[in-house]
């Protein structure tokens, strides 16, 4: 009788467990049928969800992200597809990655990166931050040239490809940042230098990508630093960053 009753004891014990855990799940996750689609945001391409982004521009929600990318110091060279040491030639890159989760049945309409607390980093050669592996920005814009065969207009993303820039000769390691929709649109320090890094990326420009990965729980953001021979080339210092998302849900 004893170790009939700890049998039914335990059966409760089990049974009211799974009950909670039911409970829990269905308030952490949404029933399928509330998720809304593109349809209910009456979206049929990224033209249209650049529309629906600024006309809800009062209702979009906000939601700020801390992300942290780690310190690196090291090129890796003659592996993983790096070259060997050249001087004022891209042989290596560092790729540094993280996620970001976005809400389900969300529209991304906006994206912003800031350096947190306004933390100065620093990097050698050069940087660039990728959504998707589409070019955010590059710390040098030359290094975009060879990236930009096909595009049709100007508002095309630029696809970062280690590839076609492996081995190109570097023509000015001071020329101008390249930043999608412009300079305007973000803050880079020069190479070797300390300063702050924020990006904004317009509504319009972002359409066509957020259209793109919509349903997809997380997106990747890369930074990406290359080098040509030194010791301290592909290195670049630990970065925080708040993102900002603006969604309409």
């Amino acid at each position: 009788m004893k170790f009939k009753n700890i049998y039914l004891s335990l059966c409760f014990a089990v049974a009211l467990f799974s009950c909670q855990d039911e409970k829990f799940s269905s308030v952490d996750s949404l029933n399928p049928s509330e998720i809304k689609t593109l349809e209910d945001h009456g979206i049929a391409d990224a033209e249209g969800l650049a529309l629906a982004c600024e006309g809800a521009e009062d209702d979009l929600v906000e939601e700020v992200v801390s992300i942290k990318f780690k310190e690196n110091n090291v090129c890796n060279w003659s592996e993983n597809g790096n070259l060997d040491r050249r001087n004022q030639f891209v042989q290596a890159r560092y790729k540094n990655s993280q996620k970001i989760e976005i809400p389900e049945g969300s529209v991304l309409c906006g994206i912003a990166v800031e350096s947190k607390e306004n933390v100065a980093m620093r990097y050698d050669d050069f940087l660039f931050f990728n959504i998707e592996e589409r070019i955010m920005f590059s710390s040098n814009g030359l290094l975009t040239t060879p990236l930009t065969q096909g595009l049709t207009e100007r508002t095309d993303y630029i696809n970062w490809d280690f590839e076609k820039v492996k081995g190109l000769r570097i023509q000015n390691f001071n020329a101008p940042a390249y930043c999608l929709g412009g300079a305007g649109f973000c803050t880079i320090p020069a190479t070797d230098t300390e300063g702050i890094i924020s990006l904004s990326v317009p509504n319009k420009l972002l359409a066509p990508l957020a259209f793109e990965l919509f349903g997809k729980p997380e997106i990747d953001l890369d930074l990406v630093a290359t080098g040509d021979n030194d010791e301290e080339d592909c290195m670049h210092s630990a970065l925080d960053l708040e993102v900002t998302l603006q969604l309409l849900k």
